[in-house]
């Protein structure tokens, strides 16, 4: 359990690592998508993502300079600051829009912890049987994710 629990963090930390720069996404990488264009975002939109995702910056730099902090009490802090930007960003989404951004999401999603459930059940070196109850395991876990991530 503890070893899902990893993973799926692993996974959000990696795709919140690729939506940070959702405006400026490059079209031409195979790991990341051009959010702009697979949403249809309009230019005033893709403004107000920089300008959230800019300000995000700015507070987190500060949070980071400023009064010496317990760690717990920073983490949370920076923490309740994404979930902000999260929230500000997403209120920016059409209705079309946050429904195709949820099913990429999940798609995205489960296209990862298959591949590293099937990288784990290689390194852990699993019979097939083991290997298949592995992975239909994985399959069956459930998770509501949200664009941009929660």
């Amino acid at each position: 359990m503890k070893l899902i629990t990893f993973s799926c963090r692993y996974l959000a930390l990696l795709v919140l690592l690729s939506l940070t720069n959702l405006a400026g996404a490059n079209p031409y990488s195979n790991n990341e998508l051009d959010w702009a264009k697979v949403l249809q975002l309009s230019s005033e939109q893709q403004q107000q993502i920089k300008i959230i995702e800019n300000d995000y910056r700015t507070q987190h730099k500060n949070l980071k300079s400023g009064d010496c902090l317990l760690k717990d009490e920073s983490l949370a802090k920076a923490s309740k600051l994404k979930q902000l930007m999260h929230q500000d960003i997403h209120n920016i989404l059409t209705h079309t829009q946050k429904q195709q951004a949820a099913e990429l999401i999940q798609t995205q999603h489960r296209q990862m912890q298959l591949g590293h459930a099937r990288e784990v059940a290689h390194q852990l070196t699993l019979d097939k049987a083991q290997r298949k109850a592995f992975l239909d395991a994985i399959e069956d876990v459930e998770y509501s994710y949200q664009w941009p991530l929660n």
